[in-house]
This record gives C-alpha cells, structure tokens and sequence, in this order.
C-alpha cells in the first residue's frame, strides 16, 4: 500500500507545522468562523445585491472573456487566483477552482452566460445568508 506525502498523523502534524495550517475540525471551525464575521452585519439588501454583481460581474470576465479566449480551464484558474485570500481563508481559492470549471461547464453546455451567472448568484448569496446565520450564534474558533 502506498502511503501519501501527509497520509500518517505524524506527516500531517509536520506539515501543518511547516504550513501553519491547522487540523481537521479546528481548522474548519477558524475557516467557518473567520468567513462569517465577513457577513455578520450584512443586510438582506446586501445579500441580494452582493450576489447578483458579484455574479455578474465574474461571469462575465471569467466565462465571458477569459473562458472565451482560452477555455474552461483558464477560466477556472484565474477564478481561483482571485479568490485565493489571506492564510485563513487560502482554501476558499482553492474550492473556486472546482466552482469556476462547473460554472464553466455551465456556460460551455449551455452556450447561456445567464446560467453561470444564476447559478453563482445563488451559490454567492446562500453563503452569505448561512455565515450570518452562523454569526448570530457567536461562535469562537476553538
């Protein structure tokens, strides 16, 4: 059986060292906790507005443009280069790459820039609505 570069406990606890990433569950809970004080105070105008020209306005560059002049998978990175944020949230860059080839999929199998945009709309905006939800409950990263 062969073995990852951070399958055993001991390879994992010697990368989260070197890294400065934490483990499991209580890097999930920093993640959660240090994403939703972004939108404790936001508005239910600012979910609505927030979401449709976040949507809006990355569909349009990263399917419209970017996707247009060179493919799914150019799109999708620059989609997560420009996600990728400070060390606590670094993995949400990562998700957008996976998030920018479905959307560019959407847009490739449609031919139809309005279902990425409505789609990343209501990804956006369900996200905001459970990060305030969170908030409301004042959770601590342990």
């Amino acid at each position: 059986m062969q073995r990852g570069l951070c399958s055993s406990r001991a390879g994992r606890s010697r990368y989260s060292r070197a890294t400065g990433s934490q483990e499991g569950s209580a890097y999930a809970k920093a993640l959660t906790a240090s994403l939703a004080r972004n939108f404790a105070d936001a508005s239910w105008l600012q979910v609505l507005l927030g979401g449709v020209t976040a949507a809006v306005g990355e569909e349009v560059f990263f399917r419209g443009f970017v996707q247009g002049q060179w493919g799914v998978l150019a799109g999708a990175v620059a989609f997560m280069i420009a996600h990728i944020g400070g060390r606590d949230i670094r993995i949400i860059g990562y998700w957008s790459l996976a998030q920018g080839l479905l959307l560019g999929w959407l847009y490739q199998a449609t031919g139809n820039l309005l279902v990425p945009m409505v789609a990343h709309a209501l990804f956006d905006m369900g996200a905001m609505v459970h990060f305030r939800r969170i908030m409301a409950g004042n959770p601590q990263p342990s």
